[in-house]
């Protein structure tokens, strides 16, 4: 009989310890999955932060490589579609236009009445 509780006892551990191993081994997977989200996040947030870098440079003038003027451009025609927009939206709200100053013809940024350049843009605001 002892035998039979011995068996037992050494069947149920080899449960205990699969299902264990089993969950620790899915902790690992999540914590892995959660750090590649964290990775692409953060790669994305460069990307971005060079992607402004880069037409910020071209809207300057300065020189850049033949493939990046095309998407330059593309992002510079955004910039004065979304302007307009938000300029035909102001003009649908003219309090709100007139309390929040000048609206930057580059980028459509509301600035403060006395400000000379875009605080978003650094654009010349007449």
């Amino acid at each position: 009989m002892a035998e039979f509780f011995n068996r037992m006892l050494v069947g149920i551990n080899k449960g205990v310890n699969s299902v264990s191993e089993g969950s620790k081994n899915m902790m690992e997977k999540a914590k892995l999955h959660t750090a590649i989200s964290d990775a692409e996040k953060a790669k994305a947030k460069l990307a971005e932060q060079l992607g402004n870098l880069t037409h910020s440079l071209h809207q300057s003038g300065t020189a850049l490589p033949e493939n990046l003027v095309p998407l330059c451009e593309e992002i510079s025609a955004y910039v004065s579609q979304i302007a307009e927009l938000k300029q035909r939206l102001d003009a649908m709200e003219p309090e709100k236009s007139a309390a929040s100053g000048t609206v930057c013809p580059a980028c459509g940024t509301a600035c403060r009445p006395d400000s000379k350049f875009c605080a978003n843009c650094g654009g010349t605001l007449s």
